[in-house]
């Protein structure tokens, strides 16, 4: 249904196989302070659930937790990997500074501030690293 795929949706305009998260969450979701859960949302290649916190006492940071089932990592997932998308409040304004994962910086090819994206290429060997995604914004 539509609330789904703004939540999780496959990209169908290009010939990249990649999947999106977030594409089309309303910005008044992600005012500081909320949070957003989805629990087991479904997907051509298995599961995944995730979480995205925008931080009350840090303004423009938002964690970011995804969690993949068992048959979505023996899938391999999409070609293209996954594509993360934070509508923050405060856009053009404010934009996507940096990203990490599992404490280490993402590189700035990875990030798309104008797009508000943070891209994904391929599903970390380590797939917990997912887990643990910070996004600061400014």
């Amino acid at each position: 249904d539509a609330t789904s795929r703004q939540l999780v949706s496959a990209n169908t305009s290009s010939t990249v196989d990649r999947l999106w998260i977030g594409k089309a969450i309303p910005r008044a979701w992600l005012a500081p302070g909320l949070e957003i859960i989805i629990k087991n949302a479904t997907s051509s290649y298995g599961r995944l659930s995730f979480t995205i916190i925008a931080s009350n006492s840090t303004v423009g940071q938002y964690n970011v937790c995804i969690q993949l089932s068992p048959e979505f990592i023996a899938s391999g997932g999409p070609k293209g990997g996954l594509k993360l998308r934070i509508r923050a409040p405060g856009y053009p304004q404010t934009q996507i500074k940096s990203a990490t994962m599992a404490g280490k910086v993402m590189a700035g090819s990875t990030i798309n501030a104008s797009e508000e994206t943070v891209t994904f290429a391929q599903i970390p060997t380590k797939a917990t690293d997912l887990e643990q995604i910070v996004i600061t914004i400014v």
